[in-house]
């Protein structure tokens, strides 16, 4: 059962701990069937690390077929179709579509009665069935992110967008596809701010992003609503990205990959980055576009989460829409990529897909400068 687990991604430690728990859960039974065994396995793997995983070990006892990978170390380790598959989405192929083309690539490797392959010829392999099956794009950029992590250079990525666009929920997506594990909210750089600040010293810091106006000495001369609420978010956001680039300072000189997000997150922060530095920098804003839907994504905040004060939201949503509308024309005039959120999966596809054209465009400027210096 260990090895099986291993099979479908578990390092040992972890497929051993999971065995052990199986076992346990069913000593108690004098005969215990096969079926009893995988279904209490997919329970212990859902409750522990997730659907992800569990899809993974069934999928793999459904298609059996064991071929170890061994890298140049000479260590080796069992191919995982469920890690594979989460490469291919690296590359911005949707979900069905890098389950499917890691299944034709198994079956193929199954077909050359392989019991092991080199991770240089697992890697060709790949790069071969991307260039036949979605085409050159996605080979080019499989080709790049092998090389982008073998370099370990880091990966800073910025994700701005006002309440309920969903930045939460895309970043923790990404921080788990590509195993990023520093992630900060500006929201929660906020409010360390706001335990360190006095109120009356830095009232704009003491509200949210969209009632920053109301600090506001002068607020009262604003002649359009939509004005004082621009510029009030703008104070705060002055003050929290101060906090914002010393967190992205930190992991430069650490060389360590960092996702950055919240709503204080503008097209300004990547003037930032030193120019010295080696990481690979992408910031993306994230937009709702039906003020409808963004409306039914607060209120499913508010029978779900009562904590996050989702009403408030709802109360303030003009102001919430306006402050959108304008970190949007911001993020297009300076060329930031505008992502819709309308559905998850998509939306994830898109992100992904922004990541990988940075990735691919740091690779080609790489490869361009060594033939510049060879001639």
């Amino acid at each position: 059962m260990t090895r099986s687990l291993q099979k479908a991604g578990l390092s040992f430690s972890d497929a051993y701990e999971i065995a052990s728990r199986v076992r346990e859960s069913l000593e108690s039974f004098e005969d215990v069937s096969t079926e009893q065994v995988r279904s209490e396995t997919a329970s212990q793997l859902r409750s522990r690390y997730g659907l992800d995983v569990e899809r993974g070990y069934s999928i793999a006892k459904r298609h059996p077929g064991w071929i170890q990978v061994r890298d140049s170390d000479g260590h080796a380790e069992w191919f995982s179709r469920n890690q594979h598959q989460r490469r291919l989405e690296i590359c911005g192929l949707p979900q069905e579509v890098a389950e499917q083309l890691t299944q034709t690539i198994h079956n193929r490797l199954l077909k050359t009665h392989l019991s092991e392959i080199n991770r240089g010829e697992l890697r060709n392999h790949t790069v071969d069935v991307l260039r036949t099956e979605a085409g050159d794009e996605f080979a080019a950029s499989y080709t790049a992110w092998h090389y982008f992590i073998r370099s370990g250079r880091p990966l800073i990525i910025m994700v701005g967008g006002t309440a309920g666009v969903g930045k939460s929920t895309v970043s923790a997506e990404i921080s788990t596809r590509l195993n990023i594990t520093r992630s900060q909210s500006t929201d929660m750089l906020r409010e360390v701010m706001r335990t360190m600040v006095a109120t009356q010293l830095m009232p704009e810091l003491h509200q949210s992003s969209f009632e920053a106006w109301r600090a506001l000495p002068n607020h009262h001369q604003f002649a359009e609503e939509v004005s004082r609420v621009i510029d009030g978010y703008h104070r705060q956001a002055d003050l929290v990205e101060v906090a914002a680039e010393a967190v992205m300072q930190r992991a430069f000189r650490e060389k360590v990959s960092l996702l950055l997000e919240g709503v204080h997150i503008r097209p300004s922060l990547v003037d930032k980055i030193p120019s010295e530095t080696d990481a690979v920098a992408v910031q993306m804003m994230l937009g709702v576009l039906r003020k409808k839907q963004l409306q039914r994504q607060f209120r499913g905040r508010s029978s779900e989460a009562h904590d996050r004060r989702a009403q408030r939201y709802l109360d303030s949503f003009d102001a919430i829409w306006n402050l959108q509308t304008a970190l949007l024309d911001e993020a297009r005039a300076a060329g930031v990529p505008v992502l819709v959120n309308d559905n998850l999966d998509s939306a994830l596809t898109r992100v992904m897909r922004t990541i990988t054209a940075a990735v691919l465009a740091d690779s080609e400027k790489i490869v361009a400068l060594k033939k510049h210096k060879t001639t």
